[in-house]
């Protein structure tokens, strides 16, 4: 086990943490976390790196706290990735789809919503769940902040932003009509 009698100058992975603290918050605020996940992902930091340290010298604290930042970062992603893709696949086409499709266009709007189901998947992980729960789900602004712990408006930025790139690929994807919602703000068509 490596001993924590720091020589003068040298900084532990505590006093390390508590000066660069700030900077790790708003770098985790960056990424669209919400203020409960970014307080999980501190304390998980510094736990990581403060067990490190009891089991070896830690020669950079600080470059090891934001290694340790990146690496639970892309974990939490990577995570949320696999929850994101399994709700984009257990919303069913039906979910999405319009129940008054026409017989002849039936496999026509499936087909452009098994794209829409590929261009979700690649809208940033939050923005990803805001849009599901908002225009698939069909859950409130206000429900969604709450579940989510992020504000009103940053539902409604996350709502913008994924509308307009969809808009964008469904474009590119040959589709050059709008994303289309029902009274309830479900996704139910591309015009």
């Amino acid at each position: 086990m490596a001993h924590l009698d720091k020589s003068e100058g040298e900084q532990t992975i505590a006093q390390a943490f508590l000066e660069h603290k700030s900077v790790l918050s708003a770098y985790l605020a960056q990424k669209l976390l919400s203020q409960s996940d970014i307080d999980d992902l501190l304390q998980d930091i510094f736990e990581q790196a403060y067990i490190a340290e009891m089991r070896q010298d830690i020669v950079s604290p600080k470059g090891y706290l934001f290694g340790v930042t990146r690496n639970l970062l892309s974990q939490r992603f990577r995570k949320n990735s696999k929850r994101i893709s399994i709700e984009i696949n257990d919303a069913n086409i039906s979910d999405i789809a319009d129940d008054f499709i026409p017989p002849e266009n039936t496999v026509f709007y499936k087909l452009k919503m098994e794209v829409l189901k590929e261009a979700i998947k690649t809208l940033p992980p939050q923005c990803q769940r805001v849009f599901i729960l908002r225009k698939i789900h069909g859950l409130s602004q206000k429900k969604i902040a709450s579940k989510m712990k992020i504000s009103t408006s940053t539902v409604e930025r996350h709502i913008t932003i994924a509308l307009a790139r969809l808009n964008v690929i469904m474009t590119e994807k040959g589709y050059s009509e709008n994303v289309q919602t029902n009274k309830n703000n479900n996704v139910w068509r591309l015009k």
